[in-house]
């Protein structure tokens, strides 16, 4: 999963590196459920700075279905669960291989984003793993 979250976030900065500020559109997909990610592993997409909602979606859904070392059928059970503008994106999970926490969240504030993903992560740990959870993930969709 760790060499799955380098992936997705060097994945980022290309991403970042390539788009215009002035787009404001971004999207999550999530493959898998997160409470059966110990077990059953999770696939994340991520997109920001399209210039439509459609486009962000589109990519979100095929960065789900494209994410290393998530099980096929993992991976068919990617949807774009929100989409989001001007706003950041954070995923939390416990890099442990086989640990169950997991976390995202939208926010208007990258504290805020950090803050409910690692509760969501933590929530679904076991209270020795609960420690362990740290962000994977923050982006910014728009210009700050």
């Amino acid at each position: 999963m760790l060499r799955a979250l380098h992936f997705l976030c060097r994945g980022l900065v290309v991403v970042a590196l390539t788009a215009s500020t002035a787009w404001a559109h971004g999207a999550v997909a999530i493959g898998g459920n997160p409470a059966e990610a110990a077990t059953k592993g999770i696939a994340v997409g991520e997109s920001h700075n399209f210039d439509t909602k459609e486009a962000a979606r589109a990519r979100a859904l095929q960065e789900c279905l494209n994410y290393p070392d998530a099980p096929a059928e993992t991976t068919a059970l990617c949807e774009v669960l929100d989409d989001y503008s001007h706003e950041w994106l954070s995923v939390a999970l416990d890099p442990e291989p086989s640990t169950p926490g997991f976390g995202w969240a939208i926010a208007k504030t990258q504290k805020s984003a950090e803050r409910n993903a690692l509760n969501q992560c933590k929530a679904s740990s076991s209270s020795a793993r609960k420690p362990f959870c740290k962000i994977g993930l923050s982006s910014f969709d728009g210009t700050p």
